[in-house]
């Protein structure tokens, strides 16, 4: 494979903007290759020997024989070699592609800001070191923590299937974004050894050294740098020096203590695999961070009139907040952290209690069972106008006493007994007609005027039954179920 290089000169101006232990870092303002992104160049402070320029043109060559998806996996992880810088023919550097500002924050030191990288010391140093500089980190337990420990794993592990290990990982070449998703990058990836039968020799930092030494680095020591990493990026203490698998105890489970404890071996070959880690901790993360679950959503009443009100009971798992939506859109949003609770509202349609269990990795929503609104009945009474009777008068109850009489008569067959006249006593009203005197002729006819009464009392009686059972079925009439 024919490794892609470029000579200095095609590069034009530079300008300077970082260095690290090995060599300077320069930006390219005239440079722009089509279709790459924007690439800065590294250059070695000492003249390369040929085993590490051989190593570089692997490394560069490495990336070009990936598939299409490791190739990008590679490029979201690493600052990879891209292509070999040369003057007079000798490799001095490479060209990479550039960080953007995801990966900067401003630090403050003694009263004085500056720009950095957000390298992972800040995570691996006291949370209340990180807030006095200014640098936004994960809080203490914060899964966000497990997720930079997760994608260092991948990192590596894809390395190390292809038989390459990175060798000098430490706090300062790893990077970190807080976006969304939380992202890491891997930086002087230089100093990765490409084939491990070269004599090539990697860099490696005093408090992350393995027990067989620098000599000897290999995937099983970069497992025992990630085991340091995990430790001390979950124990936010500050004991960037610790190698004590106990003090991430309240951080993992069981299985996690033993793979870290194992990872810590001072045998390199009792120790997992970088792929075992990542396995383990992507499993673990989606146990820690899945969305909520909404494990109960009754209701108490499933029938009520409009305007009752009615009450939920509900359970969730892993939900920070609840929110609750009527049916008519009424919403309410309660605190969920307890778990369980009710709660009491009031219903004008029919339908389903929407419910919204939220936490910062999702959410979950579910539907009540239906409920039946129904509107209350109305009584309305109507006013029905009295039947208007013909007024009675003297003359006509004559008649209707010898109809009576002849009919009792008839019923009885007793003799026909002539009923004397009424006198005219019209004139016998006084004022309002408080009193009607009648003379004592009169008096003869009185039981018989006492039946006549009766008998218009029943017929009255019965015409107000008739216009009673006639209102009553004209009422609407309502039934519930």
């Amino acid at each position: 494979m024919n490794t892609p290089e470029l000579d200095v000169d095609i590069l034009g101006a530079t300008r300077q903007i970082n260095q690290g232990a090995l060599g300077a870092i320069y930006e390219l303002p005239t440079y722009r290759p089509a279709g790459q992104p924007e690439m800065v160049f590294k250059r070695n402070f000492q003249p390369m020997t040929q085993v590490e320029q051989d190593n570089l043109s692997r490394l560069v060559d490495f990336r070009a024989g990936l598939t299409s998806a490791e190739r990008d996996v590679l490029d979201e992880l690493f600052t990879w070699p891209r292509c070999l810088v040369t003057e007079r023919s000798v490799v001095v550097g490479y060209l990479m592609p550039r960080l953007g500002s995801e990966w900067q924050q401003k630090v403050s030191r003694n009263g004085r800001s500056t720009t950095e990288l957000r390298a992972a010391q800040w995570v691996v140093a006291k949370i209340s070191a990180a807030d006095a500089a200014n640098v936004d980190v994960p809080r203490d337990g914060d899964p966000l923590r497990l997720v930079l420990c997760a994608k260092l794993a991948c990192a590596l592990a894809l390395l190390h299937r292809h038989g390459i290990c990175y060798g000098d990982l430490h706090w300062d070449n790893v990077i970190f974004a807080l976006g969304t998703p939380t992202r890491i990058r891997i930086v002087d990836c230089d100093s990765a050894k490409a084939d491990p039968t070269s004599s090539f020799r990697q860099p490696d930092q005093q408090f992350w050294s393995p027990p067989e030494g620098q000599a000897r680095q290999s995937p099983a020591s970069d497992c025992y740098k990630l085991a340091l990493f995990v430790l001390r990026c979950l124990d936010t203490t500050g004991r960037a020096q610790s190698r004590s698998a106990k003090r991430a105890a309240r951080y993992l489970d069981t299985t996690g203590m033993q793979l870290l404890r194992d990872s810590l071996q001072v045998d390199p070959s009792l120790r997992p695999s970088t792929s075992t880690w990542y396995r383990y901790l992507r499993g673990y993360l989606n146990a820690v961070t899945r969305p909520p679950v909404i494990d109960r959503l009754a209701l108490r009443e499933q029938v009520v009139l409009s305007g009752g009100r009615i009450r939920l009971d509900w359970a969730t798992s892993g939900a920070d907040s609840l929110m609750l939506e009527t049916t008519d859109g009424h919403r309410q949003t309660i605190p969920a952290t307890s778990g369980s609770g009710s709660v009491e509202f009031a219903v004008t349609r029919s339908g389903s209690i929407r419910a919204v269990a939220t936490n910062r990795y999702g959410s979950t929503e579910l539907m009540s069972d239906p409920m039946m609104v129904f509107e209350a009945p109305s009584l309305r009474f109507v006013t029905i106008p009295a039947p208007e009777l013909p007024s009675f008068d003297f003359a006509t109850g004559r008649e209707m006493a010898g109809v009576v009489r002849r009919s009792l008569q008839e019923m009885s067959g007793g003799p026909t007994v002539a009923l004397p006249e009424l006198p005219d006593v019209s004139g016998a009203l006084e004022g309002n007609g408080a009193y009607l005197s009648l003379t004592a002729a009169d008096a003869q006819v009185a039981p018989l005027l006492t039946e006549l009464s009766d008998y218009l009392s029943n017929l009255n009686s019965e015409a107000t039954s008739v216009v009673r059972q006639l209102t009553d079925a004209r009422r609407p009439r309502f039934s519930f179920r």
